[in-house]
């Protein structure tokens, strides 16, 4: 499998050398030079901004594409084309190009060999647009350095995260080609918006918040969202098929990046085009329901903030007594307060394990001590089967957690339907 051949490369999590990237690039012909470039950053809300953006784009007939920098179990799935993972044809085609280039440097990183492939590949393939996803938390956020973006936007970032702000708005501050293109970022805290306010001031960067648009809500529900929003006195109705207020607020972002680019005149697009690409966005693992009597729901959730979205959600949605947990554990950072954040909204929690650093047993007293209404397992498999036995008593049962345990419950639901 090619993913395996990128496992083998290493992950640097304190970067500040690029010198090998540039290299390659350069031998590639600058790819990057050739392709517009939206940055967006955050510790959630990433990957529906993206989605949401790129979406809005194709509608607008662009060639999109998108990278994003979790090693999953395919390759296909860091690499977007057209607004779906790419083909095996096309990676095949230009892989061994790539792969030619980057043997002739040693200590070569995934990040390294995902960048240069993805552009390789967009430019081949004509792309116009290529989103960058990248998480925040210092490991792949000196991205714009070399990619030079025509916009960045900064999705939901938690208050551990401030530490990396000055160096990531330096970055931009040092690289943009359009010094007039404002930082777009998401409503977020008053601690948080008063630091990202600070930083942007100190380095001279325009900002701009998706709090400066009003919300009125017109219609909620699981199938997705329908919000009215207001800014200067013009109002702009938005839709969405993503379900929960988080989703509503990455759908207003995206709206936000995209209408800073089309006012600007960066980008020939219709706010039209862009609303009817937005209302046909789709992510999985966000809120996905894949089975029916009982609903089953996935939703990647792996830390507190976003658990605390997918509570909201699920309060908003089911009654409690009618709907059961289970929960992917991968680290015991504010493990309490997540487990009870979905205990507090759910019947029965059922939490596993998806770490090999997690101590089962330590995490089954866990359970025990804090009086939640639930029960540990050591692997999926026995959390899903105890699930299946309790299935007659609740209608909805929610699945949360990091990409791979989302993953493999939908490829065990998909064998039962």
């Amino acid at each position: 499998m090619l993913i395996d051949k990128i496992k083998n490369y290493r992950v640097d999590s304190k970067r500040t050398d690029y010198s090998n990237l540039s290299k390659i690039m350069k031998d590639l012909g600058n790819p990057n030079d050739d392709i517009k470039v939206i940055h967006v950053a955050g510790n959630n809300g990433k990957g529906c901004v993206s989605k949401f953006i790129g979406a809005g784009l194709l509608f607008n007939d662009l060639r999109v594409g998108a990278i994003n920098y979790h090693l999953l179990e395919e390759l296909n799935e860091n690499i977007q084309f057209m607004g779906e993972k790419i083909d095996n044809e096309v990676l095949l085609k230009y892989y061994d190009d790539v792969l030619e280039v980057t043997s002739r440097y040693d200590d070569i990183t995934q990040f390294d060999f995902i960048t240069a492939l993805s552009f390789y590949i967009f430019k081949q393939e004509r792309i116009d647009v290529c989103l960058v996803e990248t998480d925040f938390d210092g490991i792949y956020d000196p991205v714009s350095v070399f990619i030079k973006p025509i916009l960045t936007v900064l999705t939901q970032i938690g208050i551990d995260s401030l530490g990396y702000l000055n160096d990531f708005i330096r970055d931009i501050s040092i690289s943009r080609d359009n010094s007039n293109i404002p930082l777009v970022f998401q409503k977020t805290s008053p601690d948080v918006e008063k630091v990202i306010v600070s930083k942007c001031d100190e380095f001279g960067i325009e900002h701009i918040s998706s709090a400066s648009f009003a919300k009125e809500v017109v219609k909620e529900s699981i199938n997705g969202s329908q919000i009215n929003v207001f800014k200067e006195g013009k109002e702009i109705c938005l839709g969405t098929r993503m379900a929960g207020a988080h989703q509503q607020e990455n759908l207003i972002t995206a709206f936000l990046g995209l209408e800073v680019l089309r006012s600007k005149e960066i980008l020939n697009i219709s706010e039209d085009k862009c609303k009817k690409g937005f209302y046909s966005a789709k992510l999985v693992g966000r809120f996905e329901i894949v089975g029916k009597n009982p609903l089953y729901i996935l939703d990647i959730a792996n830390n507190i903030d976003s658990v605390n979205a997918l509570s909201t959600t699920i309060k908003k949605s089911f009654y409690k007594e009618d709907t059961l947990a289970i929960y992917g554990v991968t680290s015991f950072e504010n493990i309490t307060d997540t487990l009870k954040s979905l205990s507090n909204v759910t019947d029965f929690l059922i939490v596993v394990p998806t770490d090999e650093t997690i101590d089962f047993e330590e995490l089954r007293d866990l359970i025990q001590r804090e009086g939640i209404m639930g029960i540990a397992f050591e692997d999926l498999k026995q959390a899903l089967s105890h699930a299946v036995k309790m299935d007659e008593k609740y209608k909805n049962i929610v699945i949360a957690g990091n990409p791979w345990i989302i993953r493999e419950a939908r490829k065990e639901i998909l064998k039962w339907e």
